[in-house]
């Protein structure tokens, strides 16, 4: 009686794949950030807080005697439009966090940033709305161009955006094409406890092997640094000159939603909260070069 293959959700034959697969993993930085957010619930900083080497070295062990290669690392580029100061802070420590992760991964972390589009802000003085152009496509053109030029065998695509479903039928046809074994897998973070209620997706993208990430597998890969500079009343560190206003996070409750923003001539220190004079946190604030 013949025995019918069995293929795998990508339509790769797994009895075809070599022993000891090449990998590349694909970040889509604010997919999975705010995907995490929404599906954990308590996840209130601005800026990504995962380290995507420890991302991808948790994901390659998807595929079975995986060798992680390359990781891809995509991401909105935030800048001071329209005067905000906030979002400028958010550009810096995402450059912060670029020029780490390219002299610590040992020549595999490969970052593509695109700046953001704004809208003006909903409100006087409110923050503008940002908006990423371009990310879904260059994360397909870098998986199909990939799976041509055979610069891996496993593509893992950290992301849940359903713009990027028709990337297992460009690779499908690659693979029929070359017939070499590619290998597909979509991770994705899957919410817990009462996140679960709330209609949130729970699938990957189409015709790919998905792999879900619950929340003890994220707190396994938080970074060790936020990558932003903060400075606490009674340091003493005078103000540089390059930076031309402080934010603070307070560690009072006195006036919990209050966002004060003060000039700061240089050499002044960082003092107590304005209001209730008790300890803070001071955020430096640079415009964006």
């Amino acid at each position: 009686m013949a025995v019918r293959a069995t293929f795998c959700a990508c339509g790769c034959h797994p009895f075809s794949a070599p022993l000891k697969p090449r990998v590349t993993v694909f970040i889509d930085a604010q997919n999975f950030f705010k995907q995490a957010q929404r599906c954990f619930g308590d996840i209130v900083v601005s800026h990504e807080n995962y380290d995507p080497l420890l991302l991808a070295n948790h994901v390659v062990a998807a595929v079975p005697g995986g060798i992680l290669q390359t990781v891809r690392y995509y991401s909105g580029l935030p800048w001071m439009a329209h005067g905000h100061l906030g979002e400028a802070d958010l550009g810096n420590t995402l450059n912060a966090r670029i020029r780490h992760y390219v002299s610590t991964g040992g020549g595999i972390f490969i970052p593509t940033l695109k700046q953001l589009a704004y809208r003006p802000p909903p409100t006087a003085g409110g923050r503008p709305l940002g908006r990423e152009k371009g990310i879904d496509v260059a994360i397909a053109i870098d998986v199909v161009m990939g799976a041509l030029d055979d610069d891996f065998d496993a593509a893992i695509i950290v992301s849940q955006d359903k713009d990027l479903n028709d990337i297992s039928r460009a690779v499908g046809t690659v693979r029929k094409r070359t017939g070499k074994w590619k290998h597909l897998v979509s991770a994705f973070n899957v919410p817990v406890g009462a996140a679960t209620a709330k209609g949130i997706a729970q699938s990957g993208i189409t015709g790919t092997f998905w792999v879900k990430i619950d929340r003890t597998a994220y707190e396994g890969f938080r970074a060790s640094s936020d990558f932003r500079t903060r400075h606490k009343t009674g340091d003493g560190v005078p103000f540089p000159a390059d930076y031309e206003y402080v934010g603070h996070v307070r560690t009072s409750m006195c006036i919990p939603s209050a966002a004060i923003r003060m000039a700061y001539a240089p050499g002044k220190t960082f003092g107590p909260c304005p209001a209730c004079k008790g300890p803070i946190f001071w955020a430096r604030y640079t415009r964006f070069k």
